[in-house]
């Protein structure tokens, strides 16, 4: 079995539903048969933590392997890819980054909206920039499991790395929502997930805070 913390993606009952989970003992839990009806795949939520199983329908038992990372061959390596697609489907649903991401975009153009793309090889990451032509902000996606070590979601989320006073960036950073910066200087930058779990008012006031800095 393999365990995700999903307290973060506040998924509503509703959404669930939809996407057909079915409530079973006061648990939501989804299966669905793959690979021509030989594995079972079974998601539980549990509280805030997703429980994933696979059964192996041939011999009527848990498919372990599937739980076992060091395990190779085509059919872990096929059942691993539904589950991971199947996952970044469910997280999907609650998913708001890039509604929130257009928000930073027209807040940011009260600075004069300048922005470049700073890398030719990722052309959707946006560095906004100041009149002296410093970036105070860096629009880009990035696997949550880069920024989160202790979970296994691995589905990519949109982050805004803004700067932040020095002396209170421990203060501010809750290793669920706001993180020290991806792939930024630590000391002086922090990157937040563009979710609903922070208010698009805050993001607000960070990017001023962030644009008052940069100097």
């Amino acid at each position: 079995m393999k365990i995700i913390d999903v307290e973060k993606y506040n998924f509503s009952k509703e959404q669930l539903n939809g996407f057909g989970f079915k409530e079973e003992e006061k648990k939501l839990i989804y299966r669905k048969e793959i690979l021509d009806g030989s594995f079972l795949i079974e998601l539980v939520l549990v509280d805030s933590q997703l429980l994933i199983e696979v059964y192996d329908l041939e011999f009527d038992e848990i498919y372990s392997l599937f739980s076992v990372d060091s395990a190779v061959g085509e059919a872990v390596q096929n059942v691993r890819e539904y589950v991971e697609n199947l996952i970044s489907s469910i997280l999907g649903l609650a998913d708001q980054s890039g509604k929130i991401g257009l928000e930073v975009i027209d807040y940011c153009n009260k600075y004069g909206g300048n922005h470049v793309n700073p890398f030719k090889k990722h052309p959707d990451i946006l560095a906004f920039v100041n009149e002296k032509n410093k970036w105070y902000a860096l629009l880009l996606a990035v696997e949550y499991n880069k920024l989160n070590k202790n979970t296994d979601i691995t589905t990519k989320v949109k982050i805004l790395n803004l700067k932040y006073p020095t002396d209170k960036i421990l203060d501010i950073i809750d290793n669920q929502n706001i993180f020290p910066a991806y792939h930024m200087n630590k000391k002086h930058w922090i990157s937040i997930v563009l979710d609903k779990n922070v208010k698009l008012e805050t993001i607000k006031e960070l990017i001023d805070i962030s644009y008052s800095l940069v100097k």
